[in-house]
């Protein structure tokens, strides 16, 4: 199984790379993959809970919508 190398590893210098252990590259590379996906799931986690609050405040009130579509134990004062 070949192993992708991140962007981050680039801003390593090359000299400094060479010289280091298979072992650590590794463990560095996976770090780095995991690191990359973790940012992708963050930044997908944020979309999603700014489409749930926009849905949460969505009131009748605020919208077009009939007041049935307003969340349980919303006032209509």
């Amino acid at each position: 199984m070949e192993v992708h190398s991140p962007k981050i590893i680039e801003q390593i210098p090359r000299d400094d790379w060479e010289k280091t252990p298979a072992s650590v590259k590794k463990m560095v590379e996976l770090m780095a993959q995991r690191i990359e996906t973790l940012e992708k799931q963050a930044i997908e986690l944020v979309e999603a809970q700014q489409q749930l609050v926009e849905k949460v405040n969505k009131t009748s009130k605020k919208s077009s919508s009939p007041p049935s579509s307003d969340p349980p134990g919303f006032s209509h004062k």
